[in-house]
């Protein structure tokens, strides 16, 4: 499924909702014991989705982080991933031109 990630360029904003949503649907049946290698493969892609200037995408991405299962893949190797999620959430200090987005995050 992640080499099916449409790179940014592609401007595919429909394949790329539609993949976090099933991405979303794994997370919560993925065994526990994958978690930590999950978090680290995940990271960058919910990174870029999140930080998306389209607004579908972004909205969808941060929309992953009220998911309980996916807070608990993501912070199952804390290290690795939250500090490229964070920077991701904080844009270098540039707000979204969306307001929803800039809500969510």
């Amino acid at each position: 499924m992640l080499q099916q990630w449409p790179q940014p360029q592609e401007g595919n904003s429909s394949k790329e909702v539609l993949l976090l949503h099933e991405l979303e649907r794994l997370l919560e049946v993925a065994e526990p014991a994958s978690h930590g290698r999950l978090s680290l493969l995940l990271a960058p892609l919910l990174c870029r989705s999140a930080a998306s200037d389209n607004s579908r995408v972004a909205e969808r991405a941060l929309s992953l982080f009220s998911s309980e299962a996916a807070r608990r893949v993501l912070l199952a190797d804390s290290r690795g991933a939250m500090p490229m999620l964070m920077q991701a959430l904080l844009r270098g200090g540039c707000p979204h031109w969306n307001a929803t987005v800039n809500k969510m995050t």
